[in-house]
């Protein structure tokens, strides 16, 4: 056989190879509408943490703030943080001693709130903890509260991923 009749017939063997083991019967368009289900989550997560990235990489260029409507951290005198603000944002770097704290999020939620997410970066990038992850809403205040251990303490930020311009507070409370 001649290359073009070889290839011919390779494709015409891949095709029913393909058609052979497709899956068949009436349960294919319901395994179609789970697909895109799953897919439409996947890309509205990828879209979120999206946003948090080109904040990250602003930030670390050097190009944009290094806070959205978030304020400086605050310590008081009992050497509890707080560190507020509204919408997606990382803040700008903060120091924490070594042991354990009692990390608190307060969210003023909004009808349009649906995911909060906090996450605990070191301030050379790697992630220290993923603090809150919530999803489901309903309109009013929202808090939680968990322990984050500390051990070797040093310089931090935090990257707030949310769904809506919602105000929160941070708390670091050591124990």
């Amino acid at each position: 056989m001649n290359r073009p009749t070889t290839f011919a017939v390779v494709m015409a063997l891949l095709v029913a190879a393909a058609a052979w083991t497709s899956p068949r019967g009436g349960g294919a368009q319901d395994t179609d509408a789970t697909r895109i289900d799953a897919l439409e989550t996947q890309v509205a997560k990828q879209g979120t943490a999206l946003v948090a990235l080109e904040g990250r990489v602003a930030r670390l260029e050097g190009s944009a703030p290094t806070t959205i409507d978030a304020h400086e951290a605050s310590p008081t005198a009992a050497g509890v943080l707080i560190l507020d603000g509204s919408g997606t944002t990382v803040t700008d770097t903060f120091a924490l001693g070594p042991g354990n704290y009692k990390v608190t999020a307060e969210v003023e939620a909004t009808p349009r709130t649906s995911q909060f997410d906090l996450t605990l970066y070191h301030s050379n990038g790697d992630i220290a903890d993923y603090l809150f992850e919530q999803q489901a809403f309903g309109s009013g205040p929202w808090s939680s509260a968990r322990v984050f251990q500390g051990e070797s303490g040093g310089q931090f930020y935090l990257e707030v991923l949310t769904t809506a311009d919602e105000e929160w507070k941070i708390t670091f409370e050591p124990l």
